[in-house]
């Protein structure tokens, strides 16, 4: 809250859906849902507002599409995403 009272919070550790390693980036979607950067599973993960787990993107490795310390996350107007695959040196881009 604005009084600093601690309104929710979601996740626990692990890789299944609606778990987190590391979370690092987070940035709201157009429609609401969070999109979170996760250091320790290698994945981008959506979330409903609420915290319910709707998808998860990428996985280990080297390859487009797979990730390597993902770090942070922006969001365009036209509802790609740009993920700072750290780990790969590279900039990622897929659409919402």
């Amino acid at each position: 809250s604005r009084e600093g009272v601690l309104l929710s919070a979601f996740g626990t550790i692990g890789s299944d859906p609606g778990q987190l390693r590391y979370p690092y980036g987070v940035r709201v979607a157009p429609d609401g849902n969070l999109l979170v950067a996760e250091y320790g599973n290698n994945r981008v993960q959506m979330f409903t507002p609420a915290g319910t787990s709707l998808w998860t993107w990428g996985s280990p490795g080297r390859q487009p599409g797979q990730l390597a310390i993902p770090w942070a996350l922006a969001i365009s107007r036209d509802g790609r995403v740009y993920v700072v695959d750290s780990g790969n040196n590279r900039i990622q881009v897929f659409r919402l």
